[in-house]
């Protein structure tokens, strides 16, 4: 219920900021693909949260790791329904230390000893912004297809970098590149796998397979 409500909290913030968006910079809009790319208040708004997360992971040593509230907090901090009108982004802002955080598990923290503490970094921040900005969606015949063979390279790469080291010894990347195998299921294009440049075992499909 706490994990819902969460969700529920930062859907209803998303639809704010953005009618935030709409109304700080006076963008008529109908829809976030109707967004100006150029729209101002995005701009700062942007730099305002990076600049809150950059002071939250600097700072989160300091904070309870696991919170103490109760079930239904939220419930005394949001209003009834969303609102009809934009909400000025600073409103929306302090909602987030307001609403969100006395509820939040802050797995980044160095007291955080049940799981993996650092689940993420900088580089996978900033690409997460990019991917969020480029909207990639990877279920599509050239998407799919694109994201599969940047993994194969990525695996080729550091597998042939193991090689390497095991062999001690001055190969030609040609010579690395034919002792490596990837496997694949028949329900897979074959296409991707060929410009990958190994050769590739495609395993039949049944219901026991995985």
């Amino acid at each position: 219920m706490r994990r819902n409500g969460l969700n529920h909290t930062l859907s209803y913030l998303e639809e704010g900021i953005f009618e935030a968006l709409q109304g700080g910079a006076k963008c008529k809009v109908y829809n976030q693909s109707d967004l100006p790319p150029t729209c101002p208040m995005a701009s700062l708004t942007g730099k305002e949260l990076v600049d809150y997360i950059t002071q939250y992971l600097g700072s989160i040593r300091e904070r309870r790791v696991i919170p103490d509230v109760k079930p239904g907090y939220m419930k005394e901090l949001l209003p009834d329904t969303a609102p009809t009108e934009p909400e000025d982004w600073e409103s929306i802002f302090k909602d987030i230390e307001k609403v969100i955080m006395p509820g939040v598990v802050h797995w980044q923290s160095p007291h955080m000893h049940a799981y993996y503490p650092s689940l993420t970094s900088w580089p996978s921040m900033l690409g997460d912004m990019l991917a969020d900005a480029i909207n990639c969606v990877g279920f599509t015949w050239s998407t799919v297809s694109e994201s599969t063979l940047v993994a194969l390279l990525a695996a080729r790469k550091d597998k042939m970098l193991q090689l390497r080291q095991e062999i001690d010894q001055d190969v030609d990347d040609s010579v690395l590149n034919s002792r490596l195998v990837a496997y694949a299921s028949d329900q897979v294009s074959i296409t991707t796998f060929l410009d990958s440049g190994f050769p590739v075992n495609q395993m039949n499909s049944t219901d026991n397979w995985i």
